[in-house]
């Protein structure tokens, strides 16, 4: 894990997703910190952190390939 923060009332946790996942995380959070996964508003924000946690293991790991934001040139098409 890279680092952890208390700020106020708030945690910080920096680490690389490459690494290690949110649901490596989540256990030692509850265990040690004594983060409350009850509520539906946690439960949604931490399934939003292991969905944004996938999404950049699977660009960590991307060989590169395609430009999402370039649109697809049509073909016949003149400028």
């Amino acid at each position: 894990m890279g680092s952890v923060e208390c700020r106020g009332r708030r945690l910080l946790v920096c680490y690389d997703a490459a690494d290690v996942q949110w649901s490596e995380l989540q256990p030692w959070l509850v265990d040690c910190v004594g983060l409350d996964t009850s509520g539906a508003w946690t439960r949604l924000k931490l399934a939003w952190y292991r969905f944004v946690d996938g999404n950049a293991r699977a660009n960590a790991q991307s060989r590169g390939g395609h430009c999402c934001n370039k649109p697809p040139t049509v073909p016949g098409r003149r400028r």
